[in-house]
């Protein structure tokens, strides 16, 4: 003998089962948005990886280079004042530098765009959806 399942019969839902519905559907929607949004941080942490080692490797070769060019440059100032005010003239030069390049990288950084475009669209779309179907 063959089983068949039993099929119930079909019926009109209720405000009941429509909110329930609704309530099921506003949590999927809710939880395909964080995934989204996971998903779209993540990409754009992968954007932000080469500036990262690139800052640090510029600072590196500055740092190695500069020891030298901050030396000889001391050394070359020192044959005509006094080596202690020769090295405060190269350091007050290495600072300023190092500010204007501090202030380059932050520029560089602030243009950089990490917002969730996609899932703050997808989640507004979702939320016209919902007050349009009250």
């Amino acid at each position: 003998m063959a089983f068949a399942p039993h099929i119930p019969a079909t019926r009109p839902l209720t405000l009941r089962d429509l909110l329930a519905q609704l309530r099921g559907e506003t949590g999927l929607l809710l939880r395909d948005g964080l995934l989204l949004a996971k998903a779209e941080l993540a990409e754009r942490a992968g954007q932000v990886v080469p500036i990262a080692v690139a800052f640090g490797a510029a600072l590196l070769f500055a740092v190695l280079a500069a020891v030298g060019v901050l030396a000889g440059g001391v050394l070359a100032l020192a044959q005509v004042m006094p080596a202690w005010s020769a090295a405060f003239v190269v350091a007050g030069f290495a600072l300023g530098c190092s500010v204007i390049t501090l202030a380059l990288a932050r520029g560089r950084l602030r243009r950089l765009d990490l917002r969730p475009r996609e899932t703050i669209r997808a989640l507004k779309e979702a939320i016209r959806w919902l007050d349009q179907s009250k």
